[in-house]
């Protein structure tokens, strides 16, 4: 049976979705409250943009009362088992008081209760968790506050990362190049793939770390090696795997790059390292907001260990020890061990900062991006940017909530 687009999202998003879209929190019916109140207020009040208010009442309504009747039980118990004995005897809170804490976060305010846990508000009061952002109302987020009118054209120019390595390269930006595209539906330029060069090949509008690919020559048996979520080896298996591929979307192709030898020192990482920086503009210049190193794993595909960054400095900020709470709760310590990088300083740091920042000024029409950074031996180079960036890590990993932050401040212009 061929379900339209369209219902496959509805039923996705809204019919099976297990939590709510939004806070929704009965501080909203007060009158006088906090900027961090009102901006999740606002956020509530102009979700889906797309929709008509009486249906997105409906939706509301619809995932409410799901929540309060069966998956917010549900989530409750589960995180509760999992980490309630440990942050009694580790952080000497009472898990009666948890249980309650719980109850409050879940159906007073809307929130998933692992978030608790994360990031450690059994140490805060509660008027302090307005202050965070939290994944489950990300994308109304960023959709509500995060972009201006006139942002459309920037948006766009974020998304297609040819056009945006194109434009930031013209307006005199260290970015990384494209090598050649892999045109959806077209032949592939074999002679460009296969030219005794490593290279790296993902879609050219995708995002995640999905559909990347890892080309490698190996001139000692003159052999290719397609390294991602399959491994090949040969031109012919991988021309045939990268046809498929290309069938659907469109790719692009540039070199593989190396770390700064600076940053091997630091970390002895498995694969590139990238940095995740945060800046806002308010109409006036950007400023930094946030910013963690991402550290591949050895041991899974497209996941990072994450060091938060002090803007000021570079240098790398001490991990949260609620850390241990959830190795604990996965019943080992975490893979790998930690990395004791605490103080230890960002290399070409003052670089990459200021290139985040000239970025932003090139759209400044966008009130916040997520950019990520590689740092070369050649120094800094923009990557891509991202309108829909995340903010667990960049919470959870750089000393508290974001609306502490100048970005508090640039939201609210938006009240």
């Amino acid at each position: 049976m061929n379900i339209p687009r369209k219902v496959r999202k509805f039923i996705k998003s809204d019919l099976l979705r297990t939590m709510p879209h939004t806070m929704v929190s009965w501080r909203f019916l007060l009158p006088n409250q906090s900027r961090e109140v009102r901006l999740h207020r606002q956020v509530f009040l102009h979700a889906r943009p797309g929709l008509p208010r009486p249906a997105w009442a409906l939706v509301v309504l619809y995932s409410s009362l799901l929540w309060f009747f069966f998956f917010g039980w549900q989530q409750i118990f589960r995180v509760f088992r999992k980490y309630a004995r440990f942050t009694q005897e580790h952080f000497s809170i009472p898990w009666a008081r948890q249980f309650v804490d719980l109850l409050n976060l879940v159906f007073l305010h809307g929130v998933p209760p692992r978030f608790y846990y994360l990031y450690g508000l059994f140490r805060q009061p509660q008027s302090s968790w307005f202050r965070y952002v939290y994944n489950h109302e990300l994308p109304q987020w960023h959709q509500v506050l995060a972009g201006r009118q006139d942002s459309s054209q920037a948006r766009l120019l974020l998304a297609d990362k040819k056009r945006f390595a194109e434009h930031m390269a013209q307006s005199g930006l260290s970015v990384v190049p494209v090598a050649a595209l892999l045109p959806k539906g077209k032949a592939l330029p074999k002679g460009e793939l296969f030219a005794e060069k490593n290279l790296f090949i993902k879609s050219r509008f995708g995002s995640g770390g999905k559909n990347c690919f890892t080309l490698l020559y190996d001139p000692a048996t003159d052999r290719y090696q397609l390294s991602g979520k399959e491994n090949l080896a040969g031109e012919g298996a991988i021309a045939e795997y990268l046809t498929a591929k290309t069938a659907q979307d469109d790719f692009m192709v540039q070199s593989l790059l190396i770390n700064h030898p600076e940053i091997e020192k630091l970390c002895r990482p498995p694969g590139m390292v990238t940095i995740r920086l945060i800046t806002a503009h308010d109409g006036l210049e950007p400023v930094a907001i946030a910013a963690v190193l991402e550290i591949p794993r050895v041991d899974s595909r497209n996941t990072w260990r994450l060091l938060g960054i002090d803007c000021a400095n570079g240098q790398l900020l001490e991990p949260p020890d609620t850390l241990r709470l959830f190795a604990q709760a996965k019943g080992k310590e975490e893979r790998g061990g930690q990395l004791d990088l605490t103080g230890k300083v960002v290399p070409c740091w003052s670089e990459a900062l200021q290139l985040c920042l000239q970025a932003h000024v090139v759209l400044a029409e966008m009130v916040t991006v997520g950019w990520d950074v590689v740092i070369t031996p050649a120094g800094a180079m923009l990557l891509e940017g991202n309108v829909n960036w995340g903010v667990a890590g960049i919470q959870r990993f750089c000393g508290g909530p974001l609306l502490d932050t100048a970005l508090g401040r640039v939201y609210s212009e938006n009240l």
